[in-house]
C-alpha cells in the first residue's frame, strides 16, 4: 500500500505568489494594459448597442413596409375581384373602346366643350316641369286661331 504524506501548504510560498501578482498589477505597464482592455470593452459595448439600435430601426421600417404591402395587396385583390365582374367589363368597353349597347348612340364631346355642355345639361335638368295641360291648351288655341 502506498503512503500518502500530507503537508500543509506553506504560507510563505502563498504569500510570495500574492506579492508577485500584486507587484504586476501595481506596475504602470499593467495599469496601461488594463486601461486599454477596459477602453476596448467599453468601445465594444457601445458599438454593439449602436448596431442593435440600427437593427431595431431596420426592423421597424420593415414592419411598416410589410403592413403597407399587405394593405396594397388587399386593395389589388379587391380590384381584381371587381375587374372580373361583367359590369366592370361593360363599363370599360364603353369608356375605353367606345362600344355601345343595343339602341344606344355615342356622342363625342371635345374636352374644351365640357363646361358648356355641363351648363346646358344642368339647365335642362334644373328647369321646372311645364304643366302639360297648359302647354296643350296653348297649342290648341294657336291651332284653332291660326289654323294649319
Amino acid at each position: 500500500m502506498d503512503r500518502v504524506i500530507y503537508r500543509q501548504p506553506d504560507k510563505r510560498v502563498k504569500q510570495e505568489k500574492e506579492i508577485v501578482i500584486m507587484s504586476l498589477f501595481n506596475s504602470s505597464v499593467a495599469k496601461v494594459v488594463l486601461l486599454g482592455i477596459s477602453v476596448f470593452l467599453v468601445y465594444s459595448i457601445f458599438h454593439s448597442v449602436s448596431i442593435t439600435v440600427q437593427k431595431v430601426e431596420i426592423l421597424n421600417k420593415a414592419r411598416v413596409e410589410v403592413e403597407d404591402l399587405r394593405l396594397r395587396n388587399l386593395e389589388l385583390a379587391s380590384l381584381l375581384e371587381r375587374m372580373q365582374t361583367v359590369e366592370y367589363l361593360e363599363v370599360e368597353a364603353r369608356d375605353r373602346l367606345n362600344f355601345t349597347g343595343k339602341k344606344e348612340i355615342v356622342f363625342v364631346i371635345p374636352e374644351n366643350m365640357y363646361p358648356v355642355a355641363r351648363e346646358y345639361v344642368d339647365s335642362l335638368l334644373s328647369e321646372n316641369e311645364v304643366d302639360s295641360s297648359e302647354y296643350g291648351l296653348e297649342v290648341w288655341k294657336s291651332f284653332l286661331s291660326s289654323g294649319i
